[in-house]
C-alpha cells in the first residue's frame, strides 16, 4: 500500500514539476533519434520501459541500486556532463527574470532533484540565497556531483559561456 501510494506521489509531483516548467515557458529538450527508422527507436523504447518495469518490482533498496547500475553502465550517466543540467537552471532564471523578478538572494525549491543537482548548483552560481531539494527518492549519488564538479571545473570557459553576465562573481 505504501509503495502504491509513494509511486503514486512520485508521479503526481512528476505531472506538477512538468506543469509548473510549462507555465513558466521552459523549453523540454526533444530526443535526438539518431536513426532514421522511428520504429527502431521505438523498439529501444520499449525495451528500457521493461527493464525498467522489471527493476520497479525488485524490493526498493535493491531496486535503486540495480537501476543506477543499468543507468551508469548503459544509460545517460556513462558519462557525465553537466551542461545540459545546468543549462535548465539558467533558462529557468531568465524567466523568472522575463516575468519580472530578481532571483537573486531568493530561496529556491527544487522538487524532483533526482541524482544529480546541477540546477540548483547553476542557481548557487546565479546569487539565490538557498535552495532546497528534496526527492520521493534517495537517488543522489555523492560519485555523480563530484564528476559533475570536476568538468566544470575542467571545462571552465565553456561553463562561464553557459551562464554569461548572470554568474555571481
Amino acid at each position: 500500500m505504501l509503495q502504491k501510494f509513494s509511486k503514486t506521489l512520485s508521479l503526481f509531483c512528476i505531472v506538477l514539476y512538468e506543469d509548473l516548467r510549462q507555465a513558466i515557458g521552459v523549453k523540454f529538450h526533444e530526443p535526438n533519434y539518431r536513426r532514421a527508422n522511428f520504429r527502431s527507436s521505438t523498439m529501444h523504447w520499449k525495451i528500457k520501459a521493461r527493464i525498467q518495469n522489471a527493476v520497479s518490482l525488485l524490493p526498493s533498496s535493491v531496486s535503486y541500486a540495480t537501476y543506477y547500475w543499468i543507468q551508469r553502465h548503459f544509460g545517460s550517466l556513462k558519462r557525465m556532463n553537466p551542461v545540459n543540467r545546468l543549462k535548465a537552471g539558467v533558462e529557468t532564471w531568465k524567466k523568472i527574470q522575463e516575468l519580472g523578478y530578481t532571483p537573486i538572494e531568493k530561496v529556491f525549491l527544487e522538487v524532483g532533484t533526482g541524482r544529480v543537482p546541477m540546477a540548483p548548483v547553476a542557481y548557487w552560481l546565479m546569487g539565490a540565497k538557498s535552495i532546497i531539494t528534496i526527492d520521493l527518492n534517495p537517488y543522489m549519488k555523492e560519485e555523480l556531483i563530484r564528476e559533475s564538479l570536476e568538468y566544470i571545473s575542467d571545462n571552465k570557459e565553456e561553463i562561464q559561456k553557459l551562464f554569461g553576465s548572470l554568474l555571481d562573481k
